[in-house]
């Protein structure tokens, strides 16, 4: 399990992005899933990516807008095709 701290504007909406590397000699097709869509959802629509053998591409997240300060966490988790988890990121949010 990868950790990650995010910070967070208080009130406004934002979007990151995380390197994420294909370690297999294939192409490989990801699937991004946000333990709460609340406060975390892929970026780019069904929150799916597909990364060339070996190849290194973005996890692109959104981030909608929190009214309140403070810490929050989710999870990230990063499945394979057929919906086994491959990764998975422990993101704490820190909304200042």
């Amino acid at each position: 399990m990868y950790k990650r701290q995010v910070e967070l504007p208080i009130g406004k909406a934002i979007t990151k992005r995380i390197p994420y590397r294909n370690p297999w000699n294939k192409p490989k097709s990801f699937a991004l899933v946000s333990s709460d869509e609340t406060i975390l959802r892929p970026r780019d629509g069904a929150g799916k990516i597909t990364i060339p053998p070996n190849g290194v591409d973005y996890l692109r997240l959104y981030f909608p807008a929190v009214q309140r300060r403070g810490m929050m966490q989710c999870f990230l988790y990063v499945n394979s095709e057929f919906d086994q988890s491959e990764e998975v990121f422990l993101l704490r949010l820190l909304v200042a």
